[in-house]
């Protein structure tokens, strides 16, 4: 005869949950420094957020910069310090001719005719920039022509007084694309893309003498670049010291198409060239970083 034994279930005995209260004071028994910390935290988050916000206010204000007066580094830049005041006029053949003069304060200066100032900080050897400021005024608001003779002004301002810089950037990227000892390969790879950029730059003469009545300002602005590039060639080469080479306009829009070089490069090649030598003539572009501000 078989037993059963009944057993009567009976609950488990549990402990009551914690309540907040309790979990804070365990808590403040394992680490005393805790609240301290967390106050901290909070200081450090309130603080944290306030820079960010001071930063971006900075950031925005920044986009838009004041205008100003100040043609001079601010005191605390090291100084190599140079002036110049160019003035431009237009002969009666249409030539543009630049008169410049050196180290003049800014306070003397005559602004009855097309004019520019500028105060170059040749820095490099300390900082490892050079700084430029520039004003370039037209004689004639009003005036398509004295507009131009403006930027042919900052042009001339800018080659004038940083010759020097401008001889050695071009040397070294001219080396870097084509060889310091260029092959005959380097020389007609060269000389193709500088028949883009000629044929490039015809183009946009022709568009500015041309312009369509719907674009008049937008081509007004690239006749007005486009002087101050022939001011900024005739400035260098007025004033290059006498070891350095003469340049031409087609060597400084390769110099400000360098960004662009191993493209055009390649663009340029022959169809028949073989993939060995396009590449080892198109640089690639995460070896030639640079900054252009």
């Amino acid at each position: 005869m078989s037993r059963r034994c009944a057993m009567e279930a009976m609950p488990l005995l549990r402990k009551a949950p914690p309540t907040d209260q309790d979990k804070a004071q365990q808590e403040l028994a394992l680490n005393p420094h805790r609240p301290l910390r967390s106050w901290l935290h909070g200081v450090v988050a309130v603080v944290s957020l306030l820079l960010v916000l001071v930063g971006l206010t900075s950031i925005s204000s920044s986009i838009t910069p004041p205008v100003s007066s100040n043609l001079s580094p601010p005191p605390s830049t090291p100084l190599n310090v140079r002036t110049v005041w160019v003035v431009v006029n237009r002969t009666v053949d249409g030539q543009l001719v630049a008169a410049a003069t050196f180290d003049v304060a800014a306070d003397t200066i005559d602004g009855s005719t097309s004019h520019a100032y500028a105060t170059f900080n040749d820095s490099v050897p300390r900082i490892g920039w050079s700084q430029l400021w520039l004003r370039a005024t037209p004689a004639s608001s009003n005036s398509s022509d004295a507009f131009n003779q403006a930027m042919y002004a900052a042009g001339y301002a800018e080659g004038a007084l940083t010759h020097r810089r401008i001889h050695e950037h071009y040397w070294n990227t001219r080396s870097y694309f084509f060889g310091r000892v260029p092959t005959a390969i380097n020389l007609a790879s060269a000389a193709r893309v500088y028949d883009f950029l000629d044929r490039n730059v015809r183009w946009l003469r022709s568009q500015v003498a041309t312009m369509d009545t719907n674009d008049t300002l937008h081509w007004a602005m690239v006749g007005g670049v486009l002087a101050q590039l022939e001011g900024l060639v005739q400035g260098y080469n007025d004033h290059r010291g006498v070891e350095d080479s003469s340049l031409s306009e087609l060597d400084l829009l390769f110099l400000n198409a360098d960004g662009d070089m191993p493209n055009l490069i390649a663009r340029t090649m022959p169809p028949a060239a073989d993939a060995a030598t396009v590449t080892s003539l198109t640089k690639p572009s995460t070896s030639n970083f640079k900054c252009s501000a």
